[in-house]
């Protein structure tokens, strides 16, 4: 499949889901939420693009917000699987993700690039938190919406079917005299 080209414009409060944020706008003027434009900017190659006030360039900023198959080679041999704890997800199944988002500024460096399989990258965008430990491992923090319940994830859970309940027992009574 070909490369397809899109230019669109937006507020660095939409790329940052500020409340009261204008809509972005695709090259032909069509607006979109600054939501649908991280979902769409997530599997792009974007360059930035800093404009004056007058709409005059004033900086183009980082290329690469995938990594190159270089760099994808060097996480494959570092993480060896999706880095959510429990999970062994392959290289081939993640994706690179910034521990900085990308958008808030979060370079595309090997160091700061980690793998997910794509249902582990979709908890991250629902407010789960992935926090790397001194020693290399990954702990998870649930969103603070569910610090209140004890949750437990499930991980590539089987499904399993539950029975039934059981009838309750039929206890003979003695007719009463």
């Amino acid at each position: 499949m070909g490369s397809v080209f899109a230019t669109w414009a937006a507020s660095l409060e939409t790329l940052r889901a500020d409340p009261g944020a204008p809509a972005a706008l695709l090259d032909w003027g069509f607006p979109i939420s600054g939501r649908a434009l991280r979902r769409i900017a997530d599997d792009a190659e974007i360059t930035p693009i800093l404009m004056s006030a007058r709409g005059d360039p004033l900086h183009v900023g980082r290329r690469y917000r995938t990594a190159t198959p270089k760099m994808r080679k060097a996480l494959a041999v570092r993480d060896r699987h999706c880095v959510w704890p429990g999970c062994d997800r392959p290289p081939h199944w993640t994706e690179g993700d910034h521990v900085e988002p990308w958008g808030r500024g979060g370079p595309t460096e090997v160091e700061l690039l980690r793998l997910l399989c794509r249902p582990h990258h979709q908890r991250l965008r629902r407010g789960w938190r992935l926090d790397r430990m001194p020693d290399g491992s990954y702990v998870v923090r649930p969103p603070r919406r569910l610090t209140q319940v004890a949750v437990s994830p499930p991980e590539r859970s089987t499904p399993v079917a539950i029975p039934p309940p059981e009838p309750p027992a039929q206890v003979d009574v003695p007719p009463s005299v």
